[in-house]
């Protein structure tokens, strides 16, 4: 917040540098998994923050602000399967059971002994999840 009081916003390097947290402790349920992830996650910085904006880990703005598709959810025909894990600090479990009052007809499943990543801390409930949604759509 010191940074954020000096006018930095998330993209700048300043705020990078100070906002790294080791991803263990962010994204994962039992933080002791996040070795099991690869450090090259491919992450692009440039294409992230103009999809959200510059200040993006705070204000939502750039391109993705002006998308609001959520009143249409209830529309789509083809099968949708939410998934979110009790414990994700990045996209909160609030939200994603919001997304279940939006898509009614989508099937919803918590994953709760997770962070952002179940297909990590849970891996075979995970893919048996996934699994039988692509083959039976259910």
């Amino acid at each position: 917040m010191k940074l954020r009081n000096e006018g930095y916003n998330s993209s700048s390097p300043e705020h990078q540098k100070a906002y790294s947290v080791p991803s263990g402790l962010l994204y994962f349920y039992d933080a002791s998994n996040a070795y099991k992830m690869s450090s090259d996650t491919g992450f692009n910085s440039q294409v992230y923050y103009t999809l959200v904006g510059y200040d993006g880990d705070f204000i939502i703005g750039g391109d993705i602000s002006k998308l609001d598709f959520r009143t249409k959810l209830k529309y789509l025909k083809m099968p949708v399967l939410i998934i979110e894990g009790r414990f994700d600090r990045v996209a909160v479990p609030r939200w994603s059971i919001k997304f279940k009052e939006y898509a009614p007809q989508a099937k919803f499943v918590m994953f709760e002994k997770s962070g952002h990543n179940p297909y990590v801390e849970e891996k075979e409930k995970y893919f048996n999840l996934l699994d039988d949604f692509l083959k039976n759509g259910k």
